[in-house]
């Protein structure tokens, strides 16, 4: 068994799960952090079933007290914290019009935990020269339509994983941020469904939480699901005109994909 113990939250479902997974298959004790208890105990189970030791800390990371607790829980029960993935998302999709009441839990779960589970492990991670990986999306580097809050606390996280990366590195913490393809979870399977998409042509969230967590265990900088979110996002640096015309051009699929039975889906 590994003496490493890493801290995932969202890791009761979609990519977090995935994560939390196969951290366990390299032996590393994981905390799985999350709001539904059921959720945890599946994944806790699973982890066990790979010979891995894993813990589930119920948390809504909504709530600032909850938020305040979660690292030192974790300490308390397994001795210390190497890895730290912010893998908690919420989509708020539709029309600002129609999300306008959810701007505080999206920020709260995407951004506002990040930051301060960060600040909170820093100590941890320094002393063990651990590492951080912020689950970001191409979104939070290209402004799609109709997630304005998703992409806006988005682009904070990464704007804020990118800063404190220099911060970090001078004292051997790692820093990764990953932009996953689109993957059959909770928060994206509804907006395929609303466009009339084969559910298999999405990514498989074990398989990315794999690929993610390969990358993150050789401390690469950068983890890219996909090279088409690649070329979107070298299209937003080089050629902003002309990703605002292709958004544009797409507005209306955009809409329709957004907007179908709008609701808050969690990733935890």
């Amino acid at each position: 068994m590994s003496n490493k113990i890493a801290l995932v939250t969202g890791g009761g479902s979609g990519i977090g799960r995935g994560i939390a997974l196969a951290l366990a298959r390299e032996q590393i004790k994981v905390a799985v952090v999350g709001r539904r208890q059921e959720k945890l105990e599946e994944v806790v189970l699973a982890c066990a079933n790979f010979g891995g030791a894993a813990v589930g800390i119920s948390a809504d990371l909504c709530v600032e007290e909850d938020r305040r607790s979660v690292c030192q829980r974790v300490v308390d029960r397994l001795g210390g914290i190497d890895i730290l993935v912010h893998g908690a998302g919420v989509l708020a999709r539709g029309p600002l019009e129609q999300v306008q009441g959810r701007f505080a839990s999206a920020v709260a779960t995407n951004l506002t935990s990040a930051m301060e589970l960060t600040s909170q492990a820093r100590s941890e991670l320094v002393r063990r020269q651990g590492s951080v990986a912020f689950v970001a999306s191409t979104a939070g580097r290209v402004p799609f339509p109709y997630v304005s809050v998703y992409s806006g606390t988005k682009h904070g996280l990464v704007g804020f994983a990118e800063s404190v990366r220099y911060e970090l590195e001078s004292q051997n913490v790692h820093v990764m941020v990953a932009y996953p393809p689109m993957t059959n979870t909770d928060m994206v399977r509804p907006m395929r469904l609303a466009m009339n998409y084969a559910s298999e042509k999405l990514a498989d969230p074990e398989r990315v939480g794999a690929a993610l967590t390969r990358q993150l265990l050789r401390r690469r900088p950068v983890y890219w699901g996909n090279w088409k979110d690649r070329l979107m996002d070298s299209c937003q640096r080089h050629a902003p005109g002309l990703t605002r015309r292709l958004l544009r051009c797409g507005r209306k699929q955009f809409r329709v994909m957004m907007t179908k039975e709008p609701t808050d889906i969690s990733g935890d």
